[in-house]
């Protein structure tokens, strides 16, 4: 187990998630594969480690983190929905006004 205590971990990770939100909100991407070993890590010491005082206040953090977790997903599909409807406007685009490169559809002949 980490010398940080889960409670304090269990912050970090609701933090990175909060951060991921706000990065995939403002059109960036990210990757989240760091977070999920966070998460796989401080699960296995949950069940090993916790002190028993802690568990209502993890079980809060834990539940916070689900909800996190699902407003990233919603924010990911958003995301995921918009550059869909950016490709699809850009392929109408190019077959409408042609890809400069084709003397088909409007572009050059060389």
């Amino acid at each position: 187990m980490s010398d940080t205590s889960i409670l304090e971990r269990l912050h970090a990770i609701a933090v990175a998630i909060a951060e991921a939100r706000i990065t995939v909100d403002g059109g960036g991407g990210v990757d989240l594969s760091e977070l999920e070993s966070a998460v796989e890590e401080v699960c296995g010491d949950i069940s090993q480690t916790a002190d028993p005082g802690d568990r209502a206040e993890i079980a809060n953090r834990l539940q916070r983190i689900v909800t996190d977790l699902d407003e990233l997903a919603d924010s990911l599909t958003r995301q995921q929905q918009r550059l869909s409807e950016s490709e699809g406007l850009d392929a109408a685009a190019r077959r409408a006004y042609g890809d400069g490169n084709d003397p088909d559809t409007g572009g050059s002949s060389g």
